[in-house]
C-alpha cells in the first residue's frame, strides 16, 4: 500500500495523469478501508471522465476486481457497462472478457446467473492463463447450480 501511495504522489508530481486511474484503482483493490476504497475509485473514475489522457481499460480492469472483492455488485455492473464503449471500438479478447466476466459474476451473486455463460468464461480464462479469475468464476458457478 505504501508504494501505491508513493506512486500516486510521484505521478501527480510528474503530471503523469494517464497512470493515476490505475494507481488509484489498485489502491482501492488492496485497501479494505471502505472510505479509502470509495474515494480512490471515485477519484480514478473522475480522471477517466475528465477528458485527460488515461487508459480506461487499465482502470476498469482493476476497478472491477476491487468492486468484486468488496461485493459491490452495483459498481461491478456500472464499470462493466462503462468499459463496453472502449471494447466496442476494438473488440479484443481481454477487455471483452473482463466486461463479460464482471456481468456474469454479478448476475450469479444476485441469483440471475447462467451456468453455461460462466463455464464459457472459465474456459476462456484457463485457455488464456487468467487463473486469478477462477476463484470468482468458481463461486459464480456454484451460485448458478441447476441453471443451464
Amino acid at each position: 500500500m505504501r508504494y501505491l501511495g508513493e506512486a500516486e504522489l510521484l505521478a501527480r508530481d510528474l503530471n503523469m495523469v494517464w497512470v493515476l486511474p490505475w494507481v488509484l484503482a489498485s489502491r482501492a483493490r488492496w485497501d479494505r478501508n471502505m472510505d479509502i476504497w470509495c474515494d480512490a475509485l471515485d477519484r480514478a473514475e473522475d480522471l477517466v471522465f475528465s477528458g485527460r489522457k488515461s487508459y480506461p481499460f487499465e482502470f476498469y480492469y482493476v476497478g472491477i476486481d476491487a468492486a468484486l472483492d468488496m461485493e459491490d455488485w452495483v459498481r461491478v455492473e456500472i464499470y462493466s457497462r462503462r468499459l463496453e464503449p472502449y471494447v466496442a471500438r476494438e473488440p479484443v479478447g481481454l477487455p471483452t472478457y473482463v466486461a463479460a466476466r464482471a456481468r456474469a459474476i454479478s448476475a450469479a451473486a444476485q441469483g440471475r446467473g447462467r451456468a453455461s455463460e460462466v463455464r464459457a468464461l472459465m474456459d476462456f480464462a484457463q485457455t488464456n492463463g487468467l487463473l486469478e479469475s477462477m476463484v470468482w468464476l468458481d463461486r459464480a458457478l456454484e451460485r448458478c447450480s441447476g441453471s443451464a
